[in-house]
């Protein structure tokens, strides 16, 4: 039989659980200073708020001065209003979820800068077109797996070129290393190739560690746990937020891969003796990356369960195993290689590493387009409400494997700069690359500096286009028109109206010709990435082909000069985001948006915070609204139980309350996917508030498998309760460039889901010396117009009670009191 979940008890765990930021403990707090509900009195919702990006603190959330924790832990929690030296009495019952530290609070996470590529594939998953042609899609997923493999492979084949061949064979023949490395070029050439290559094999380790740890704090908490796993809803799947097998069987074919790119470099240059042995490890590196191919390419790697991390996983501890093995082999080939004398030692570069390079980053191109084929072929323009056609899938794809290798060739580019004068294997030859003392380096490197500067030119293009003359004929058109959603329809009555509104229409007009710019964001993206995918491919061929125009090549070094300024600026910021949190937080900003999805492609990507944030507040508004006990592992019982070790004189145990949920800016996506895995029951006694939300925008168009209109539809379904009350409100601004309708274009005021609010609230005059503020994508909590919708919402899980009505006969009159 089961049992429903006790009452609740504030603190860390139990009462005696704090934060040390805290500024003094709830036990000493509470009832008094801080609201809650105690166990026997009416019930009264609770209003749990999600913050968007950024990490807001509790403080800006809650709008109040002083706040305590109640929940959580370091990194994230619930915390709620303190009234010190006050009365909370008759104070509004309001909860903040802070999930922002998730991704910047630890230094390592400064690392995940250099990741970027591996985090957008992983977005590219989820961006597929909803699920029509099953076998298509399971095509794409598997291109994407393999691309994937292969941006690993360039990550480390470039690791190697730097290291190995740079340094350890070019610099090091020459002399051109800096003076503090004397001592290095005096080894024999053994010695040096070994310990390069203990630097890589450094590089992989940290890709392992930072997988491994992230996956600790992340894929492996518990979810699912009465989730609705409705095959038609997307996001209620009970293994939706449970990455952590997948992660783990991907990472092995991840390492194989690793190590048969540190093997294959390893035996290009050679051996005086016994060539038979370097074929043989050439084959076995052939067969270890086909192996990493079948690892992750098979429908077994993104199988995802909620049994448990690794319960009854044989498959991934096989996965495992030829994993490191294949390291340690990797490993002892190294070790074994400082005994070795090459064949080529003369010769100014590793032979055919500059082929590598050329065939991994057009390997990379080849899986990407071939990915666009198969997404084109499920016509994904068939959608309803679909970013670029339905094809942000193939944008981001293309996005990814472009930064990849435009990365990686400047990188190379700035250290050979560092040393001595760089050149091309194509365009010059041996003999001229020695004599001359010249870096050679890849045919890629001069090829992605023409592809930087087409990068940098179409992105000033299309803002000129976009942010000059689009925006411009946009404000006209909300300025002088007269249809709906145009400013004298929606302003009709609210303030001065024209000539006297003028000034106050051109700059409306503006602001929101500005936020529908975000529209954009998808041909901007095409715009800028195919410009430069067909100049890297363009220019590469035509230096394979020893034909260089000059103005190409006074082209390509101006990009490649471009790209090394910001290659410096780059390692500048990563320098200061590892050592300074302010820093690190700038860039969690973009962070937010793009780790929301689990790691479905690389497991060496940033992980997604919302593996954990999902499941902590489901669990949250679970013993909240008290729901019951599902099983040993659960984690709502869990809690439970560790409240259950609270002394029996601490009174503090609060009634369960219907809660509302209300989500700001990217705490709508979460506010969303947590609605989706709650049990049904304990969804009747939720009602959602969504301010600012990309669900639709941006989400919805960028993501229609799981955020499309047919989705929302369903959510706003679930939340309708048995006499066709909707508990969703939608609260837009038309000067928001981020959050946007959600159902209804057309929104009204007796629109269910949409409904508008002013920002500003009025027009003003001409002569108005201080015109109201305008807020755009800022400020909601505090907004005297959110306020309404919030008790709209509360009202629909708690009414307010009726006031008590006495009657007193005052003479010949009657008078009615009313007790409050």
């Amino acid at each position: 039989m089961t049992e429903q979940l006790d009452p609740i008890t504030l603190g860390l765990g139990a009462v005696y659980g704090y934060s040390g930021s805290d500024l003094t403990n709830l036990r000493s707090a509470l009832p008094d200073e801080v609201p809650y509900t105690p166990v026997g009195e009416r019930e009264q919702v609770l209003e749990l708020r999600i913050h968007g990006v950024g990490g807001a603190p509790a403080t800006d959330n809650l709008e109040t001065p002083a706040v305590l924790q109640v929940a959580g832990d370091g990194a994230a929690g619930f915390f709620r209003a303190w009234y010190p030296g006050g009365s909370a009495k008759g104070r509004p019952k309001r909860e903040a979820y802070c999930w922002g530290q998730l991704n910047y609070q630890a230094w390592w996470s400064a690392l995940w800068l250099m990741l970027l590529p591996f985090g957008l594939i992983n977005v590219a998953h989820w961006a597929l077109p909803n699920a029509r042609a099953t076998g298509l899609r399971a095509w794409s997923r598997g291109l994407l797996r393999l691309l994937a493999l292969a941006l690993t492979t360039c990550y480390i084949a470039t690791t190697e070129y730097l290291f190995v061949d740079l340094i350890a064979w070019q610099a090091s023949q020459r002399h051109n290393l800096w003076s503090w490395l004397n001592w290095y070029t005096e080894l024999s050439f053994g010695v040096r190739i070994a310990i390069a290559q203990l630097i890589v094999f450094g590089v992989i380790v940290v890709l392992w560690r930072l997988s491994l740890r992230a996956q600790g704090k992340y894929e492996s908490v518990g979810s699912g746990f009465g989730a609705p796993d409705d095959p038609q809803w997307a996001l209620s799947s009970k293994s939706f937020w449970c990455g952590e097998r997948p992660v783990v069987r991907q990472r092995a074919g991840h390492l194989v891969v690793s190590a048969a790119a540190v093997l294959y470099v390893e035996v290009l240059p050679g051996a005086s003796s016994n060539t038979g042995l370097r074929t043989a490890l050439i084959v076995t590196a052939g067969v270890l990356a086909a192996i990493a191919a079948l690892i992750v390419a098979g429908p077994w790697s993104d199988r995802v369960t909620s049994a448990g991390p690794h319960a009854g996983d044989s498959i991934g501890l096989w996965m495992r195993c030829v994993a490191y093995v294949s390291l340690l082999f990797a490993a002892a080939v190294v070790v074994a290689r400082v005994w070795w004398q090459p064949v080529h030692v003369g010769v100014p570069a590793v032979p055919s590493d500059t082929t590598l390079q050329v065939t991994l980053v057009f390997g990379c191109l080849g899986l990407a387009l071939a990915l666009a084929v198969t997404v084109i072929l499920q016509r994904p323009w068939t959608q309803k409400d679909v970013m670029g056609k339905g094809l942000a899938s193939v944008a981001v794809t293309l996005l990814a494997t472009l930064v990849s290798a435009i990365f990686g060739a400047i990188l190379l580019l700035t250290v050979a700069n560092l040393l001595a004068k760089p050149t091309s294997a194509k365009v010059s030859t041996v003999g001229n690359a020695s004599k001359n003392n010249l870096m050679v380096l890849p045919t890629t490197v001069y090829a992605s500096g023409l592809a930087f500067l087409i990068a940098v030119a179409s992105a000033v293009g299309m803002a000129i286009i976009v942010a000059g003359f689009e925006r411009q004929r946009i404000a006209k058109r909300l300025r002088t028109g007269t249809g709906p959603g145009e400013l004298s329809a929606v302003y009709a009555g609210r303030g001065a109206q024209p000539p006297l509104d003028a000034d106050a229409r051109k700059t409306v007009a503006g602001t929101w010709a500005t936020s529908k710019l975000t529209d954009y964001a998808a041909a901007a993206l095409f715009g800028i990435t195919v410009p430069t995918l067909l100049a890297l491919v363009a220019y590469e061929a035509i230096l394979i082909a020893n034909k260089r125009p000059s103005w190409l090549a006074t082209a390509a070094t101006v990009g490649t000069s471009l790209g090394v300024l910001a290659t410096g600026a780059f390692v500048a910021y990563l320098r200061s985001a590892l050592l300074n949190t302010t820093a690190r937080k700038r860039f969690g900003f973009f962070w937010d948006v793009v780790t929301f999805w689990p790691r479905a492609c690389h497991p060496f990507g940033p992980p997604s915070y919302a593996e954990r944030s999902i499941p902590e507040v489901v669990t949250r508004i679970r013993r909240l609204t008290g729901d019951i006990a599902r099983g040993d592992d659960d984690p709502a019982a869990a809690l439970q139980a560790a409240e259950a070790l609270t002394p029996p004189d601490v009174p503090y145990r609060e009634a369960h309350s219907p809660v509302l949920l209300v989500g700001y800016s990217q705490g709508c996506p979460i506010a969303v996917a947590v609605v989706a895995q709650l049990p049904n029951e304990v969804r009747e006694r939720v009602a959602l508030l969504t301010l600012a939300a990309p669900v639709r925008r941006l989400y919805g168009r960028a993501f229609p498998a799981y955020f499309g209109t047919a989705q929302l539809e369903l959510l706003r379904d679930k939340l309708t309760s048995a006499d066709r009350t909707v508990r969703w409100r939608n609260v837009i601004r038309r000067s928001d460039y981020i959050g946007g309708w959600a159902l209804d274009a057309d929104y009204s005021a007796t629109s269910a889901v949409d409904r508008e609010i002013y920002d500003p609230p009025v027009l003003w005059t001409n002569a108005d010396p201080a015109p109201p503020p305008t807020h755009l994508h800022s400020d909601w909590f505090p907004d005297p117009q959110t306020r309404p919708h919030a008790d709209e919402m509360a009202a629909t899980l708690c009414p307010p009670a009726r006031p008590a009505v006495t009657k007193v006969e005052d003479g010949d009159k009657t008078k009615f009191l009313t007790k409050h």
